[in-house]
């Protein structure tokens, strides 16, 4: 049962975090030059979702690996 509060405590503060965040950037109270919670998930979903993404990740873990 420990574990399972825990879990919520730390659920709740993470949404407490990324709430705080979007608002302070919304309102502007957090500069731009820290985007919000919202555009960085838009970006990544950008990236993914474009197949270019994969070609140049592919790219880089094989230099990586060689």
């Amino acid at each position: 049962m420990a574990a399972r509060s825990e879990r919520l405590i730390q659920l709740g503060l993470l949404a407490v975090i990324l709430g705080g965040w979007q608002l302070g950037v919304t309102t502007g109270l957090i500069d731009v030059f820290f985007p919000a919670p919202i555009d960085i998930v838009k970006q990544i979903f950008a990236w993914v979702t474009d197949p270019g993404f994969y070609k140049h990740v592919t790219i880089t873990l094989t230099e990586t690996v060689l």
